[in-house]
């Protein structure tokens, strides 16, 4: 298989741009409700694509993949707050290793689907990446004391995640493919922040918030934009095996911004699982 290296870097600056954005998410998480946090997030999310696209050199397509990006827009409101009530009630060291496995789905799909041939340095390269993925969020004295089907565990929850985020995932191409990157991302994310209002509207939580958390929100929505917009224009470039394993690796990048920040020291198991990681890249993208 021919690769084309743009593919390649800019599944690697969506992973970035998507970590970043999920690392600061953190901050107003902890203040806000998960509706309120994916709103204002989705809203600046929407504002930057937007600009993008209307200065791409995409035009607005009406056909079948709007409905797919509709559908996709429709159902991905679901694994973002069942992430939060994960979170909120289980571990992170058991919900995030879980939720991020979804990555597994995605692969095998489109390897299923989309006919998508992998050699075997490639397929080492990916479970390289699940691997260091897994490593450096889990925590096996919390996962052993964990209860797996009690919803108090946050593994219910974090396995919807896991279920809807890699079908959903894997559904990206078909609408790419019919409508354009830029076009399918701005509907999916547009129908999120919809959902995400009339999630505020229903159990009446105001949407005020201050101007600085107004900036604030503006910082992680530019990021958002271009982890999204960065990842569906590699998946224009790349298959689905490659481009998807390395965006999901984007937890990594939030471990080494707590480093630069926040002055954290990583662990053994951390540095362990950048590595692995790194070679699993690397062999996804050199074959």
């Amino acid at each position: 298989m021919v690769l084309d290296y743009s593919g390649v870097f800019l599944a690697l600056l969506g992973m970035v741009g998507y970590g970043l954005s999920n690392a600061l998410s953190k901050k107003p998480s902890k203040k806000l409700k998960p509706w309120k946090t994916t709103f204002y997030r989705n809203l600046f999310i929407v504002i930057f694509i937007g600009i993008y696209f209307l200065y791409s050199e995409e035009h607005f397509v009406f056909n079948k993949g709007v409905f797919i990006s509709l559908f996709i827009g429709a159902l991905g409101y679901i694994p973002v707050l069942s992430l939060f009530k994960a979170l909120s009630k289980g571990k992170v060291g058991v919900v995030l290793p879980i939720a991020n496995s979804s990555v597994l789905i995605t692969f095998l799909l489109s390897v299923i689907f989309y006919h998508e041939a992998i050699n075997v340095p490639e397929f080492i390269g990916f479970i390289m990446v699940l691997t260091g993925l897994i490593i450096f969020s889990i925590n096996l004295k919390e996962f052993k004391k964990s209860e797996i089907f009690n919803l108090n565990s946050g593994i219910p929850y974090a396995l919807i995640t896991l279920l809807f985020w890699g079908i959903l995932v894997f559904m990206y191409k078909y609408s790419i493919n019919l409508i354009g990157a830029i076009q399918t991302i701005l509907i999916i994310e547009s129908i999120v922040f919809i959902e995400s209002f009339l999630h505020n509207v229903f159990i009446t939580d105001k949407l005020i918030i201050s101007w600085r958390e107004l900036v604030y929100f503006g910082v992680i929505g530019f990021l958002g934009a271009l982890g999204g917009i960065a990842f569906v224009k590699a998946l224009s470039f790349a298959p689905v095996t490659i481009v998807s394993p390395i965006v999901f690796s984007s937890p990594l990048i939030g471990g080494i911004y707590a480093r630069v920040v926040f002055k954290e020291r990583l662990s053994i198991k951390q540095i362990t699982s950048f590595l692995l990681a790194l070679i699993g890249i690397i062999l996804l993208s050199a074959f």
